[in-house]
């Protein structure tokens, strides 16, 4: 077949192409029409649905108005605010961090660290009451002179290392080493630790010791990190300052921050230990804030430079309570603040003085004069550890007072005072320098000076290192009546305050108190596991010492926490054995707070 030559080709191609043209054109004309016709034709039509427009652009406006409100009004309905786990919680205390070895611990902060970084076998929950920490409980044997004690075996320290009762052992070990130099050496000297298997250690006591339990308490060191360390340089070892640890928390690192007042404090910044037996505490991070005194910490947490502040004056709290900022919570303690009389002093070496003092003191207006809501401690004991029966404390009675006064030879007054031989009846009453003691001593010596005894103040600082309470007023026993507060603990058991043994310069008999009928008590007590047989001993003892009268209870003491609204931590009504308690259920501990859908 013949192909088509050019010629035909390019007739062809014009022919189409005017085609198209032709098309574009007619296109074209027909949308300029129905433009001319739609669009420019209707524009002046615009001008009649303005007004309908503008109508309609305003009810969407109201109904997106609606929508926007009811979303917010309804919205608590299905959700709330509420902590939820993260975040840094910053807590305050006073005191130095000098060591975080556990077997040096002195200070207040360093207890506290302590509590957030170490285990121990035991601990104490949000009652007082003992509570298996890596022990899972323990079996008295050996008529009360061992004590078997069962530990856990999922416990880890924080690099992973398994904890065992190979690190208890070791703990026990170096306490009882004197070149370690560890205050509680004097405790556990006499007590031998054996392993009886991986998970079963044997205490053996070298005689029968109710309140054995409460010992356990103490920190865990790892072995791991310290075996080939020598004992004498245990405290300048970087575990000291960069511990492995085994609690809630693990150490980051510890920083020096400059205060506006010029003041430095330390600051040790913890970060949750992810190999913690109970598991991770919900918050991420911890900071501990360690300030030299109680005006520092108040002004810390004024400033929002700190979540929460432990440990501040009752006078401070309420303070801080009138701004309606802060939540502040005072739960009480195994501890006591009393007027402690020097019975070998001048004059208070005379029962009818200590008597005439114990019965012309209205505690009930000194305790007041510090705050209100205050619980009364009116035995050596805590309240509740040791039931008094019939036995009643001697009542307030000026009358009374006055005459036991005149019986000791102190009937002459000489401008309001007391006079015995040409000499004033005048005591000399040491505390530390504290604002509620201040106020407790105030109102003694108003009250005593209306019983024609003159009281001299006397106030130690310490953070003035000229002045050591120490070695200056304790050890010599250089007061007539010292405020003091005396940290009673879980067990009733008090042998070191009121037993005569202990009443030598660097004992804790600060009365010097010596009775042949209460030293037998205690050291009877103390030596019995069953407790009606101990409550006997200590009602003995009870019944001299209110004799006696070698002391004032004044007020049972409280831990007082301060806290900016919105965390969740220390919980009001806990009671705790020492302050550190409050960390009993740190890893439930929240800072952070989110819109959180409720549960139906």
């Amino acid at each position: 077949m013949a192909q088509p030559d050019g010629n035909w080709q390019r007739f062809q191609y014009i022919r189409k192409t005017s085609e198209i043209i032709a098309r574009a054109r007619q296109a074209e004309q027909r949308t300029a029409q129905h433009a001319n016709t739609f669009l420019f034709g209707r524009w002046h039509n615009t001008k009649q649905v303005r007004h309908h427009m503008a109508l309609w652009l305003i009810g969407v406006g109201i109904l997106i108005i609606i929508v926007v409100a009811q979303f917010f009004v309804l919205r608590g309905t299905y959700s709330t605010r509420a902590a939820v786990p993260g975040g840094t919680y910053a807590e305050g205390v006073v005191g130095r961090i000098e060591s975080l070895n556990p077997l040096y611990t002195s200070s207040g902060a360093e207890q506290s660290l302590t509590r957030l970084l170490f285990s121990s076998l035991f601990t104490y929950d949000s009652t007082g009451a003992l509570q298996s920490d890596i022990a899972t409980g323990y079996k008295l044997q050996n008529d009360g002179k061992r004590y078997r004690v069962s530990i856990r075996t999922d416990a880890q320290w924080s690099d992973g290392q398994k904890l065992t009762a190979d690190d208890i052992i070791f703990t026990i070990n170096a306490i009882k080493r004197p070149a370690v130099g560890s205050p509680l050496y004097a405790s556990w000297r006499d007590v031998t630790a054996t392993k009886v298997d991986a998970t079963t250690i044997d205490f053996t006591l070298p005689a029968a010791y109710a309140p054995f339990p409460h010992a356990l308490t103490f920190a865990i060191l790892p072995k791991h990190i310290l075996q080939d360390v020598a004992p004498n340089v245990y405290r300048e070892h970087d575990f000291s300052q960069h511990p492995t640890t085994s609690g809630p928390f693990a150490l980051r690192y510890i920083q020096t921050v400059p205060g506006s007042d010029g003041q430095r404090h330390r600051v040790a910044h913890l970060v949750r230990n992810s190999h913690y037996y109970r598991g991770a505490p919900k918050l991420e991070r911890f900071q501990l804030h360690a300030y030299r005194d109680a005006n520092r910490l108040a002004e810390a947490l004024a400033t929002r430079e700190i979540n929460a502040a432990s440990g501040l004056p009752l006078s401070k709290a309420a303070e801080l309570d009138k701004t309606g900022s802060f939540n502040i919570i005072k739960n009480t303690t195994n501890a006591g603040i009393y007027a402690l009389f020097n019975t070998t002093g001048d004059a208070l070496q005379h029962a009818k003085v200590r008597q005439a003092l114990q019965r012309g003191t209205n505690v009930a207006a000194a305790r007041n004069a510090v705050a209100t809501g205050l619980q009364p401690i009116d035995t050596p004991f805590v309240r509740g550890q040791v039931p008094t029966g019939d036995i009643n404390k001697p009542s307030y009675n000026v009358q009374e007072a006055n005459k036991l006064l005149d019986e000791a030879g102190y009937s002459e007054r000489r401008g309001g005072v007391r006079m015995k031989n040409q000499r004033p009846l005048q005591l000399r009453v040491v505390l530390l320098k504290s604002t509620d003691y201040e106020k407790v001593a105030a109102n003694l010596r108003k009250q005593w000076a209306a019983l024609g005894v003159q009281a001299v103040v006397r106030t130690v600082d310490p953070n003035d290192p000229t002045q050591s309470m120490a070695s200056s007023v304790l050890q010599p026993r250089d007061y007539d009546v010292l405020i003091h507060e005396l940290t009673i603990g879980a067990d009733p058991d008090v042998y070191a305050y009121w037993h005569s043994s202990q009443a030598v310069a660097r004992g804790l008999n600060f009365t010097n108190y010596s009775n042949g009928v209460a030293s037998d008590a205690l050291a009877s007590a103390r030596a019995r596991s069953d407790g009606n047989l101990r409550n006997a001993k200590y009602q003995s003892f009870l019944r001299q010492w209110y004799k006696d009268a070698p002391a004032i209870g004044l007020y049972q003491s409280a831990a007082v926490y301060a806290s900016t609204k919105g965390t969740t931590a220390v919980q009001p009504g806990e009671h705790y054995v020492a302050a550190q308690d409050r960390y009993n259920n740190v890893a439930g501990w929240m800072i952070k707070t989110a819109d959180v859908y409720r549960t139906p």
